[in-house]
């Protein structure tokens, strides 16, 4: 091997290297941001599926409400039992609300019920 070759060689061993290298580089970007990406999607398809399926759907109740803080906006003050008192007059003595984070739940305000 002559001597002008070695930085021909050399030359073409950086270029593997960069090649090598920037493959490496996308593997480990689409396995950091990839990864949490494809997580996030499942827990939203699962969420939405739950939200969607529930036999909580059939209930009465208060309408709107917001996805992180559901009705737990308009219990706030500390006149809370003026809000079910109403909802009760309004939907009667089972109801469903949305608690936080949208999860749904059976408001039971009638005694005879509870047993």
């Amino acid at each position: 091997m002559p001597f002008t070759a070695v930085p021909d060689l050399v030359s073409r061993m950086a270029a593997l290297y960069e090649i090598g290298f920037a493959h490496i580089a996308n593997n480990i970007l689409l396995t950091v941001v990839g990864i949490p990406l494809l997580l996030l999607v499942y827990y939203a398809a699962k969420l939405a599926f739950k939200l969607l399926s529930s036999p909580l759907r059939g209930l009465q109740g208060p309408t709107g409400g917001r996805f992180f803080s559901g009705h737990m906006l308009q219990m706030t003050g500390g006149k809370s039992y003026e809000t079910f008192l109403r909802w009760r007059q309004e939907y009667g003595p089972v109801f469903a609300m949305r608690a936080v984070l949208g999860v749904g739940t059976i408001v039971i305000s009638h005694p005879c019920m509870l047993y």
